[in-house]
């Protein structure tokens, strides 16, 4: 499974230099840019479908010894590492930004975090299972639909004091929920997702 991980990293270095440029254009707007590079990095991992779609590897990947299930556990693993850690870089980045600036708010700034790993949870969630049963291509106008409708409210969310107001409501509880929420929702969504793949024909 290591193997299908590097595999799909390759396939995002080669796009590291977009990364970079979004980066630089979204770093004087910390609000949007918890959002915008998670997202984006979400959007590469797309791409990794793609490829694999046009090359025809799942004909080949799945002769594997528990092929099937390593390809779809593989997604879900890399997805996991790589919003992490881009949450956390942006997450940083953000901090050091305000607090260059003054203003500084480490609430807000929490808060946005967590609206950031919420969004993008119910955005994997919902695009990975279309993903395996009816292809990037075919799903392509589903997709569209669904990541603009949850991106309009993640930003929302990111944007205004909805989630903050949340978690001063649900205080030392938001912790716990949150957390609870997103591993049950990456769950619920790799169980749907392998049980599609395992009765895929190629």
């Amino acid at each position: 499974m290591s193997g299908l991980i590097k595999k799909d990293l390759l396939i995002i270095k080669a796009n590291i230099k977009t990364i970079l440029i979004i980066a630089f254009i979204f770093v004087f707007n910390s609000s949007k840019m918890l959002f915008m590079l998670p997202f984006l990095c979400v959007m590469f991992l797309i791409t990794t479908f793609s490829y694999d779609d046009f090359n025809n590897w799942h004909a080949y990947a799945i002769t594997f010894p528990s092929g099937r299930k390593n390809i779809v556990k593989s997604k879900y693993i890399l997805t996991i590492i790589i919003i992490i850690f881009s949450i956390l870089a942006t997450g940083l980045i953000t901090a050091i930004i305000d607090h260059t600036k003054g203003n500084f708010d480490f609430d807000q700034t929490l808060s946005s975090l967590f609206g950031c790993i919420l969004a993008i949870s119910i955005i994997v969630s919902i695009m990975y299972p279309l993903i395996f049963k009816f292809g990037v291509e075919k799903g392509r106008i589903i997709l569209f639909v669904i990541i603009f409708s949850i991106s309009l409210m993640g930003s929302f969310l990111i944007s205004s004091n909805v989630l903050l107001t949340f978690l001063q409501n649900v205080d030392k509880y938001a912790i716990i929920l949150l957390p609870v929420i997103t591993i049950s929702l990456l769950l619920i969504s790799y169980f749907i997702s392998l049980k599609v793949y395992l009765k895929k024909e190629f």
